[in-house]
């Protein structure tokens, strides 16, 4: 009777360590793929401003939190480019996607995780695009 019981407990911890696995792999997915999705609307709205004329501007929408965790962007003034970096944390995972953009682009992104969804400006003036 010990005997099964030890065997049916193996069985139960095996099975609960496969499903918690399969489950965070899952979350892993979700989170990564919402990244890359916030990382291809902005991929987007900067090729869009760098090919308008002067005296663009528009406005749109980020989700101001990813799965309800907090993300970053941030964008890195480098000498001949810029990076547009989307930077996600979540307790002990972390990962981001980075964008690299011509050195005409510039701006400072903030996030409120308590807004339902960030508005973002994007305008061009002087051949040079900002991001608000």
């Amino acid at each position: 009777m010990v005997i099964l019981a030890g065997v049916m407990l193996l069985v139960f911890s095996a099975a609960i360590l496969f499903g918690g696995g399969f489950l965070s792999a899952e979350r892993w997915e979700s989170e990564t793929s919402q990244v890359d999705e916030v990382s291809r609307v902005l991929r987007s709205e900067v090729d869009i401003a760098l090919a308008a004329p002067d005296g663009y501007q528009r406005t749109f929408t980020l989700p101001a939190t990813l799965g309800g965790a907090a993300y970053e962007i941030l964008l890195e003034e480098q000498p001949d480019f810029t990076e547009i970096v989307v930077r996600f944390v979540n307790h002990s995972v972390q990962f981001e996607k980075t964008i690299l953009v011509p050195s005409a682009v510039s701006g400072d992104i903030s996030l409120d995780p308590s807004a339902g969804t960030a508005t973002i400006s994007i305008k061009k003036e002087g051949g040079a695009v900002t991001l608000s």
